[in-house]
């Protein structure tokens, strides 16, 4: 029989007498309890009545009156390691779920941990709070005294020295998954946490390549606002004005080159670590195979090209430059032109007689010739012409 189960049914008893020896000495106090009398002793005076029940106490041997000393004492110890096993253990739950979510967050939130990698250290106080309180269980179970582990399954309780993987009980089996659940995510957070301290230079180089990318986007496309409004009188006037937003450009290169040379690093976290971080993979060239982050980069990297070398169209048409150009231009053309005709006419004229035609017949033919070769050329500019309106230049 177990000890608290003992001393419960002894102090049941003793209470028992001692209540009827209270009843018969003091009658009319409270509500009389039924008489443990019998027949006879009901005729015994009060005084003797008592004398009988003390007598009766006085009968319970010295022995066992110690024994239950011991038991009650023994019942009252285990009942208080009980209530402090119970409080630990429910305390150690509570923490450990805790500081699960805690770790959970700290992956998630993969923006929060490459800032600040080391607030890692707030999920591992809790984690350490988890040990601490795994530890005090522990410790309150080894206790001299402290009920076997049939007890611990009768209350519900998780029995934290039973190590087994099967048979352990309900509830020792549910702390033991939450205990290695959390030893699991602890671990991968721990992974983060590191790969974040080795993406954090790389971090802040592509946070310095977005701001200048950023200025240069904003550089040239006041640049084109002001070159469509006003125009610009000559090529040296363009330089000038496209200076800064050049000298821009050239900075956005040069943060590109460092950023591509830790990513070429042999340690550098691979492409999935750099999504999770959503960082750009400077390392892919292949377009196919890149993820938004990494397109993202090179279009605008592209669009920027395309704004420093698309200048073509801002010199204003009526300005000095632009006419002696056209006048350049055309000169130019007719030039080779003319020389091209004059060569060729010539060419078949001399065939023509080399051939023993007449000299009327081989200028009649070397007209012809001249002719078709100026119906030729104006086809070849059609189809240029139309190849230029399909395909504009790029700005």
């Amino acid at each position: 029989m177990r000890p608290l189960l003992v001393a419960a049914l002894f102090a049941a008893a003793s209470n028992g007498q001692l209540l009827g020896f209270f009843d018969t000495v003091f009658p009319g106090h409270g509500q009389e309890q039924p008489s443990v009398t019998t027949g006879s002793e009901s005729r015994v005076p009060v005084g003797k009545r008592a004398d009988s029940a003390i007598m009766k106490i006085k009968k319970i041997p010295q022995e066992d009156l110690e024994k239950a000393k011991k038991i009650a004492s023994l019942a009252l110890k285990q009942a208080d390691q009980l209530k402090r096993y119970r409080d630990t253990v429910n305390g150690l739950e509570k923490e450990t779920s805790s500081a699960q979510t805690c770790y959970d967050n700290y992956q998630k939130k993969s923006q929060q941990a490459l800032g600040d990698p080391l607030s890692i250290g707030d999920c591992d106080k809790q984690y350490f709070q988890v040990q601490s309180l795994l530890g005090e269980a522990r410790a309150i179970s080894q206790e001299r005294d402290f009920p076997d582990s049939s007890w611990i399954y009768d209350v519900k309780l998780p029995d934290v020295r039973d190590g087994r993987t099967s048979l352990q009980g309900e509830e020792t089996k549910q702390l033991q998954d939450i205990l290695q659940a959390l030893t699991k995510i602890a671990g991968q957070a721990v992974t983060i946490q590191k790969q974040a301290e080795r993406l954090q230079d790389y971090h802040s180089k592509m946070q310095g390549l977005d701001a200048a990318i950023s200025e240069n986007k904003k550089c040239y496309s006041a640049f084109y606002e002001k070159a469509k409004k006003d125009g610009v009188e000559s090529v040296e006037a363009l330089e000038a004005a496209m200076k800064p937003c050049n000298e821009g450009y050239a900075q956005v290169q040069a943060k590109l080159g460092e950023a591509q040379k830790l990513a070429k690093e042999a340690d550098f976290p691979g492409a999935d670590v750099l999504a999770r971080f959503e960082l750009p993979n400077l390392r892919d060239g292949f377009e196919s195979s890149q993820d938004a982050e990494t397109q993202k980069y090179w279009q605008e990297l592209e669009e920027l090209t395309k704004a420093k070398d698309g200048t073509a169209e801002v010199i204003k048409e009526d300005s000095k430059e632009a006419k002696e150009l056209d006048a350049a231009v055309a000169g130019e053309i007719d030039s080779v032109v003319n020389a091209t005709l004059h060569n060729w006419v010539k060419y078949v004229a001399f065939q023509e007689v080399k051939n023993g035609a007449s000299a009327e017949a081989a200028m009649k033919s070397a007209k012809e010739q001249g002719a078709k070769f100026i119906q030729e050329l104006l086809k070849k500019s059609d189809e240029i012409a139309d190849s230029a309106i399909k395909d504009p230049p790029e700005r």
